[in-house]
């Protein structure tokens, strides 16, 4: 581009021109330079825009990032909820849990433990005992052996007898972290028809318990070990010294009591009988093999012999009693007459 004629009025401009050598020159360096500084302040100006713009996505995207991490702990939250039957743990532990149990489970001829399954529970009944069971409440005069033990050795011999397993639970804790229940005896399955059908047994030495608090305790140890009947042995002290030997309740509850260091074998050997038979009759499908009319019949019956055999034993220790009363007395009168055979003697000797 040529200009041939250009008037600078701008009298900043024109001192700036006269002073240098080449007017034309300098001229021509300052419009060079006008339109760098146009162009820099163009830049600045989209840089500016440009920095706005990442601003706003900066903040969309913190907001987006704080939603996404919002929704994303709610997602966990719902599903670790192993109370929330629609949460993924929960579907877990109620689903997958039983289904591994059960194909683990000793009674199930395809688990690996099957063929282990009596040695298996001889030595979780073992380690349990050992290895830091709770111990029986007892805080009666008597000494010797734990009644838990006791009573575990019992059930465990008439649990082999009729092919059951027992567990004893004293310190095994359910899936609903509770602990009540201190033996539990899963009946046999070939006698039920493949069902897993459960009793539970409470044995307590604890003075001044009342008949109203063991049925509570019985029926919430039913409840924690998914058991169809409930035995409940308590040791005989003066709060209890008037009850009968057995009594029933509720059709699947059994209080019986007993001497907690000698108890009574076939006083037990019946409650395990009755709450065995009572936990099968819960069953909706009975085995057909089984003749039921005539269990019941000698269940009955057994019931009416029991009764006997407790009318029969008190009055026998009546009758001990009056022994041992008479055995004293015959003791006592000895006693006198010999002290006066020695008084006779020493008076019918002669004096020297």
């Amino acid at each position: 581009m040529i200009i041939e004629s250009l008037v600078i009025q701008n009298e900043d401009l024109n001192a700036y021109m006269t002073g240098k050598p080449d007017p034309l020159e300098a001229f021509n360096s300052l419009l060079e330079a006008a339109l760098y500084v146009r162009k820099v302040s163009n830049s600045s100006a989209e840089a500016e825009k440009l920095g706005a713009v990442a601003e706003k996505l900066s903040d969309a995207f913190e907001t987006a990032s704080q939603e996404a991490t919002e929704e994303f702990g709610k997602i966990i939250k719902l599903h670790t909820d192993e109370k929330n039957p629609a949460a993924l743990a929960g579907i877990l532990k109620t689903k997958l849990l039983k289904a591994i149990t059960d194909e683990l489970k000793p009674s199930n001829e395809d688990s690996p433990f099957h063929e282990i399954s009596e040695t298996l529970t001889t030595l979780l009944t073992e380690v349990t005992k050992q290895a830091g069971a709770k111990p029986a409440i007892d805080n009666s005069s008597a000494k010797g052996k734990n009644f838990n033990i006791v009573m575990d050795e019992i059930l465990q011999g008439l649990a082999s007898s009729n092919g059951d397993a027992a567990l004893y639970t004293n310190d095994i804790a359910s899936e609903s972290g509770s602990k009540e229940g201190d033996e539990v005896v899963t009946i046999n399955t070939d006698f039920t028809g493949g069902a897993e059908v459960n009793v539970v047994w409470e044995f307590k030495a604890e003075k001044n318990l009342s008949q109203a608090a063991i049925l509570k305790e019985i029926s919430r140890a039913m409840q924690n070990r998914n058991a169809a009947a409930g035995v409940f042995v308590v040791d005989r002290e003066p709060k209890n010294k008037h009850w009968a030997s057995h009594s029933f309740h509720s059709g699947n509850r059994l209080i019986l009591v007993v001497d907690k260091d000698k108890p009574d074998h076939n006083l037990i050997q019946f409650g395990y009988i009755w709450s065995r038979w009572v936990a099968f009759r819960s069953l909706e499908v009975a085995n057909d093999s089984v003749d039921i009319s005539r269990i019941d019949h000698l269940v009955g019956e057994a019931i009416t012999s029991l009764k006997s055999f407790a009318q029969v034993k008190s009055s026998h220790t009546g009758i001990q009693r009056s022994l041992d009363d008479a055995i004293s007395w015959v003791d006592t009168v000895e006693k006198a007459l010999k002290i006066k055979f020695k008084e006779i003697t020493e008076a019918m000797t002669v004096q020297g």
